[in-house]
């Protein structure tokens, strides 16, 4: 029997064996616990993944039947900031010379002048 010594600690042949057949048996065992990890949530994702399925057919069939009404409002929006606009782009303001649609498009597009002006 040989012995290994290792910062003046010892080991025999036998007893490094048995090390290593611990760490061996422990990560089997882990390897194992993950495998069997991975297959349930699988399993798991896959039976939400039809329950969510269903709950959205259900609801589309709601909604074709004229069960789902959604009213359509115009959302009150507050006044905006004009400290830093031009008198033109109050005056144009005031009098309500950009439509709503054309507004909600600007917002959308802030860098796109539409007709050349920029109110």
């Amino acid at each position: 029997m040989s012995t290994l010594s290792i910062s003046g600690l010892s080991i025999t042949r036998p007893a490094k064996r048995t090390v290593w057949r611990v760490l061996e048996l422990v990560l089997w065992i882990a390897g194992v616990g993950l495998l069997l990890t991975y297959g349930i949530v699988r399993t798991w994702s896959f039976q939400q993944q039809q329950e969510g399925l269903e709950k959205f057919a259900a609801a589309r069939i709601e909604e074709s039947a004229g069960a789902m009404t959604v009213p359509a409002t115009i959302p009150v929006l507050p006044q905006p900031d004009r400290s830093l606009w031009s008198a033109q782009r109050v005056r144009a303001y005031d009098a309500g010379a950009v439509p709503f649609e054309d507004a909600a498009w600007r917002a959308a597009h802030p860098d796109h002048r539409i007709g050349g002006t920029d109110l």
